[in-house]
């Protein structure tokens, strides 16, 4: 079965949306950390990194958007990546109600455009009998695993790509000597 025109503009609403909420958060992510983090830790966020890392993951969601739509055997992807947004915005919203996260940027372009772009292309993708509720709900769990991975992941290879030699990881276990600032 194609994809009919309202998945189609769905799924590049949740495309836009991500792609808004990554700038919201690229603006003030920086300033944010460090006012809630210990200075080692808020330096992995400063904003040439976080940009990079929030464009790495905004063109992956994009290609996948493509190959979903255009029915390639990597499009699978998507409903889960989907599900990885929907659990961050949710992050966002329910997270405005702790002291820690109360002012983090995202809040309101996870509120107003990843919410209802995502509720519209998961009521959309069951519209189109492509996916069942019990299987958005899938989605949705097993993106909320993978959200953090896939940011942690993504910020990695951006201070692997820019990297500042202020900042020292920790090595892994049995590799003495080893460091992306090196």
């Amino acid at each position: 079965m194609s994809a009919t025109m309202p998945l189609v503009w769905s799924s590049l609403g949740c495309v836009g949306a991500f792609w808004l909420h990554n700038a919201e958060e690229c603006i003030g992510m920086e300033r944010w950390t460090c006012a809630h983090f210990a200075p080692d830790v808020a330096r992995r966020y400063r904003t040439r990194a976080f940009v990079l890392a929030a464009g790495l993951l905004a063109v992956s969601y994009t290609t996948l958007a493509a190959a979903y739509l255009a029915k390639w055997q990597i499009g699978f992807l998507f409903p889960f990546a989907t599900g990885a947004i929907y659990a961050n915005a949710l992050l966002h919203v329910f997270g405005r109600f702790t002291a820690r996260m109360k002012d983090m940027p995202g809040y309101w372009s996870a509120l107003l455009l990843l919410l209802p772009s995502n509720i519209v292309w998961a009521w959309q993708a069951q519209a189109n009998a492509l996916m069942t509720w019990s299987n958005l709900s899938l989605c949705l769990f097993v993106g909320a695993l993978l959200q953090a991975p896939l940011a942690a992941g993504a910020i990695l290879i951006a201070h692997f790509l820019t990297p500042d030699k202020r900042i020292r990881w920790p090595a892994p276990i049995g590799w003495s000597g080893f460091s992306l600032s090196a």
